[in-house]
């Protein structure tokens, strides 16, 4: 899967590099460019501001995570992933992506959705999405809620007032996705683009075949 960067980290999945090398080589050879490898828990730093994280509908990104409303504390939330993800909550559902996950099949780090009143929708006005949150367990959903800031609560609470409007799974197996770091040396927008610096490393060190 091909990730754009955010917030000078860039997520790396190591499947869809799709090169010659075992993971361990491809964290050496990032690691000679300067790249750092992080641990980021989606999760457990989601938690961390239940509490903390204020809400206000509309807010820059800029004051994000103090003051947050739904989508831009998703959207603050896996930029510490090195993952882009557009703004609001209709647009995080169908961008480009990424896998659509049944309700019974939710696990932590997917995101949902549901309606409200005032959502938004591309096509059909019955198809409204106006709030977004992300699994943190088996029943459990942590959101920026209007009336208590971020928070942790059980998925039909996290519906109340509105309806289902799906999930996404944004990162298929963690263990297989890495973030780093990006180095001011180098010129990274997305994962592709790492991709390639690897493919030119290895371009530039195969041995040159003798025609004699």
């Amino acid at each position: 899967m091909i990730y754009h960067i955010s917030d000078g980290r860039c997520a790396v999945d190591y499947p869809a590099l799709q090169l010659p090398l075992t993971r361990d080589q491809v964290h050496a050879l990032l690691a000679e460019y300067g790249f750092q490898e992080i641990s980021v828990d989606l999760v457990k730093f989601a938690r961390s501001h239940a509490g903390v994280s204020r809400y206000r509908r509309g807010i820059s990104m800029q004051q994000a995570p103090q003051i947050v409303d739904c989508s831009s504390f998703i959207k603050w939330l896996y930029a510490q992933r090195g993952i882009w993800l557009p703004r609001y909550a209709v647009q995080q559902r169908t961008y480009l992506f990424r896998e659509v996950v049944q309700r019974e099949q939710i696990q932590p780090g997917d995101l949902v959705f549901a309606s409200r009143k005032h959502g938004l929708y591309d096509v059909d006005p019955h198809d409204r999405v106006g709030h977004v949150g992300i699994v943190s367990g088996p029943d459990t959903v942590i959101h920026a809620s209007q009336d208590r800031g971020v928070c942790e609560v059980p998925l039909k609470v996290f519906l109340k007032g509105g309806v289902w409007r799906g999930a996404r799974r944004v990162i298929p197996d963690p263990e297989q996705v890495r973030t780093f770091t990006i180095p001011e040396t180098h010129v990274i927008e997305s994962s592709d683009d790492v991709r390639w610096l690897l493919v030119l490393h290895l371009r530039a060190h195969l041995p040159i075949p003798s025609f004699t």
